[in-house]
């Protein structure tokens, strides 16, 4: 397992922090994704994009992140 390395154009999968807070978190999606990976900032976060080109507003932390394997 990787830990905050992801190149340019890599494939990735968001982890869904609103389960943090709930107290039942069966049957729902821990998982948003995929993502491409589009950049890496100074501080360890990451730029991440829809496949569809969109960019999201909000930097993803390393930590919640991890990589995407297409079946």
């Amino acid at each position: 397992m990787k830990h905050g390395e992801y190149a340019k154009g890599e494939l990735v999968l968001v982890y869904n922090e609103a389960l943090e807070n709930q107290m039942s978190g069966k049957g729902t999606l821990r998982w948003r994704g995929p993502y491409a990976v589009v950049a890496r900032q100074p501080s360890g976060a990451y730029v991440v994009q829809e496949l569809d080109g969109a960019i999201l507003r909000q930097l993803i932390a390393w930590k919640w992140l991890k990589s995407y394997m297409p079946r």
